[in-house]
């Protein structure tokens, strides 16, 4: 099976149909891509501060619940950004701000895993006042930089339309 094959398939899928013939799937998708966007951001940009050392005068444990609204931004947007792909795989694949995005989403769940599996336990430890550790600061800091870096791009997939792709 070709890449066009794969491709193909997906658009023809009942969600792909559907996104493309129903007129208000896509601006629905649209608006929940956006509502997505807005919770995942701030629930990050709440909890990756904390990270970076800010916000020392509240619990970790409390800081960190804001991680699962993060998550909760995350799933909607995963929906309908797989809403978006399947309407035209096609002009999503070759998009080069698709390919970026796309990659910086796999280093954005790499880095969750890490923090999830290394670092959360020790932070949830950490008393009110304590800064938090180098490894965890990092981590903080390289979240911000990839969800901020990814809704640059995500802006960028119109205007590049057509340019061709690096795959």
């Amino acid at each position: 099976m070709s890449e066009h094959d794969i491709l193909a398939w997906i658009k023809g899928t009942w969600l792909g149909v559907a996104t493309r013939d129903v007129p208000w799937l896509f601006p629905t998708f649209e608006t929940l891509h956006f509502i997505g966007l807005c919770i995942l951001l701030g629930g990050m940009l709440i909890v990756d501060l904390r990270l970076l050392g800010r916000f020392r005068d509240v619990a970790p444990s409390s800081i960190l619940k804001f991680s699962h609204i993060a998550a909760g931004g995350l799933a909607i947007n995963l929906v309908s950004g797989i809403g978006f792909f399947t309407a035209d795989p096609f002009n999503y694949w070759s998009n080069p701000a698709f390919q970026i995005k796309i990659l910086l989403l796999l280093l954005a769940f790499a880095n969750i895993a890490w923090f999830e599996l290394v670092a959360r336990k020790r932070i949830l430890a950490l008393p009110v006042g304590d800064d938090t550790p180098l490894g965890t600061k990092l981590s903080g800091a390289v979240s911000l930089a990839l969800w901020f870096t990814i809704l640059i791009i995500g802006r960028l997939l119109p205007d590049w339309e057509g340019v061709g792709g690096f795959i």
